[in-house]
């Protein structure tokens, strides 16, 4: 484009012209030229103004810190739109990491010794021959409720506790 640029100012052909022997339209020629005409932001200052206010406010999302960064934009004139600033913050991995809304009830690290599978080989031919045991922990509000529940061939005991 550089090229059709020079000649278009040395030439006394009209714009569309040129742009007919380069193979480009007339939009895509003035398009281009605005485009140079854009001031390029920085990324180091945009990325040390972002974590200067993570500093602070660790958890604060991209579309508050782009308007919280207005007035430092144009301090040091940087020209960036919203979805370039979530982009800029997306490649850069400065977006906030998503918080765990579940809570993990059981654990399998604990010091306790496993058993083995003793009813692995036995064959079950009469009802109440293999009870089962599980305790089911439920969240109610604040604390936890445990259903303790014993299972035995084709019926159920619930206790709650």
């Amino acid at each position: 484009m550089s090229t059709l640029e020079e000649i278009t100012n040395s030439s006394l052909l009209a714009t569309y012209e040129i742009c007919e022997l380069f193979g480009y339209t007339k939009q895509a020629f003035y398009k281009r030229k605005s485009n140079a005409t854009l001031i390029k932001y920085n990324p180091d200052v945009i990325r040390s103004l972002v974590l200067n206010i993570r500093k602070q406010l660790p958890r604060t999302g991209g579309k508050k810190l782009y308007i919280m960064l207005q007035e430092d934009f144009v301090k040091h004139n940087i020209c960036i739109g919203r979805d370039v600033f979530l982009d800029f913050l997306k490649t850069e991995y400065l977006q906030v990491t998503k918080v765990r809304r579940y809570y993990n009830t059981t654990n399998s690290t604990h010091w306790m010794k496993p058993y083995p599978n003793l009813i692995k080989n036995i064959s079950l031919n009469k009802p109440e021959q293999v009870w089962v045991a599980d305790i089911t922990y439920l969240r109610k509000n604040v604390l936890f409720t445990s259903i303790n529940r014993c299972l035995f061939q084709e019926n159920c005991r619930l206790s709650i506790s």
